[in-house]
């Protein structure tokens, strides 16, 4: 069987040379919410603790350097579709807003995320991949509101 191979990346948090600055590494690993950083070619080079949990990884599990395809969870039959859209938000230079309903966390419960994918820059202003910030589809019925539970 062949072997995966991986891109090979310094790791983002230990490395003076990454193009991910620590304000913004401070931000998403300091976040509840799931986070996570690709190159131009949608290789991880970087997911937080919550992303990790999201899909149900150990938290030493190494992201980096491997693509979606690669990944131990269903998210990994949507490799070419993510992949396009980490295109169009690199592109468009906009963000690109993705409903995924999956089974999240340890429970494996199906449920809705809304993936928000923008393009992420260097410092001199080169789009050099993408960024993602994943947060939970709340439902709220009429009922809710009737009842004050917003």
């Amino acid at each position: 069987m062949d072997k995966i191979k991986q891109k090979d990346f310094t790791d983002p948090v230990k490395s003076a040379t990454s193009p991910i600055s620590q304000q913004l590494l401070s931000l998403c690993e300091s976040s509840t919410d799931p986070w996570g950083i690709k190159d131009v070619d949608s290789y991880y080079m970087y997911g937080n603790k919550a992303y990790l949990e999201l899909l149900n990884l150990l938290s030493n599990f190494n992201i980096e350097g491997r693509l979606d395809s690669e990944m131990p969870h269903p998210i990994s039959e949507f490799s070419s579709e993510s992949r396009q859209q980490d295109r169009q938000a690199q592109e468009s230079q906009k963000k690109v807003s993705v409903l995924d309903i999956h089974p999240y966390g340890r429970e494996k419960i199906i449920q809705p995320y809304i993936f928000d994918k923008l393009p992420f820059y260097d410092s001199n202003g080169n789009c050099i991949g993408s960024i993602f910030h994943a947060k939970k589809l709340q439902f709220y019925s009429p009922m809710n509101c009737v009842h004050d539970q917003l």
